[in-house]
């Protein structure tokens, strides 16, 4: 005599992204994103906390880790390389020496939505360039839909 059916098969595994399926890399994934934002705003750990409901630990451990060799102090990797790459690049120079001088420039000719679509660049990295600028004096471009006509080569100045 045979097993049933519904017995013989194996279980799925809860990792698949099925509907209905409880995904714990996808949900650890999502909350070590929104923990990175609050923080990048400027947010502490025990305001992130109470915020997403979570201890004050779990929130360091989520958070992301300070990095080795960043260029500037306040400014992830990952946001220097796209700017340092991206299409605005060459506003700073030819060299990475003469660009990574003239960042400010650089970071300042983007609008928020061509910022995000430079590669390896998230609404993290976007917000930390956002920030850098503000604590600078500058800030990113209006786009074309909050923009009031005024050009935006006319507003920002040079290094």
């Amino acid at each position: 005599m045979g097993m049933h059916p519904a017995v013989a098969q194996e279980p799925q595994s809860f990792r698949t992204s099925t509907p209905g399926r409880y995904s714990w890399s996808k949900f650890l994934h999502q909350l070590r994103d929104e923990i990175a934002v609050l923080l990048a705003t400027g947010l502490d750990r025990a305001e992130v906390a109470r915020k997403l409901d979570i201890s004050e630990t779990e929130v360091r451990a989520l958070s992301p880790k300070a990095r080795k060799g960043m260029m500037r102090r306040d400014l992830s990797r990952r946001a220097v390389n796209a700017l340092l790459n991206g299409r605005y690049a060459h506003l700073g120079g030819r060299t990475f020496g003469s660009r990574a001088k003239c960042l400010i420039k650089i970071a300042s000719a983007y609008t928020r939505e061509e910022l995000l679509m430079e590669p390896g660049v998230g609404i993290v990295a976007a917000i930390e360039v956002e920030l850098w600028l503000k604590e600078r004096g500058r800030s990113l471009v209006k786009g074309f839909a909050e923009d009031d006509g005024i050009d935006k080569v006319a507003t920002n100045s040079v290094c």
